[in-house]
């Protein structure tokens, strides 16, 4: 950084000594003098301004070459962000799936605990049957339940 503004230093420094010791030079001469020194640059003049619009033509088709590469390369860009996309809505679509799963694994796991619920309100109807004046009855509504909570799992499974 220091090296950039040292050289940009020294060549405003030159070219002001130039243009002083030009001033310098032709500060006493009569026009006619100061006029055919103007005129010895005209040559050097026409070269740098051909050299000018040369260097104007490159830039042009440099930034061409620029904005090429950078169509292509939002190209591949749109690309990926399409496979990306498509990679999004695959990773969805299997969450979508596994809560579908999750969700019938926890229905029939629901069905499951009442089931042995059932069964084990069925097996203390046979330890208190001898307190119980309805034991039959409550045992033939438990077998119902039991019944028709096996239908059901059935049913959904299927």
């Amino acid at each position: 950084m220091k090296k950039e503004y040292l050289f940009l230093g020294l060549a405003v420094t030159l070219l002001v000594i130039i243009l002083f010791s030009n001033y310098w030079f032709l500060l006493d001469k009569d026009p006619i003098d100061k006029s055919a020194f103007g005129s010895m640059f005209g040559a050097s003049s026409a070269l740098f301004s051909g050299l000018a619009f040369l260097g104007l033509i490159y830039t042009i088709f440099l930034q061409m070459k620029e904005l090429s590469l950078q169509r292509d390369e939002l190209k591949l860009t749109r690309e990926e962000l399409h496979k990306s996309a498509e990679a999004h809505q695959n990773a969805l679509n299997y969450q979508q799936q596994q809560a579908k799963s999750l969700e019938r694994a926890a229905i029939i796991n629901g069905y499951s605990v009442l089931l042995d619920a059932l069964k084990e309100r069925d097996k203390m109807c046979d330890f208190y049957k001898s307190k119980s004046e309805n034991h039959e009855f409550d045992k033939a509504v438990i077998h119902n339940q039991i019944a028709d909570l096996t239908k059901k799992l059935e049913a959904f499974i299927k």
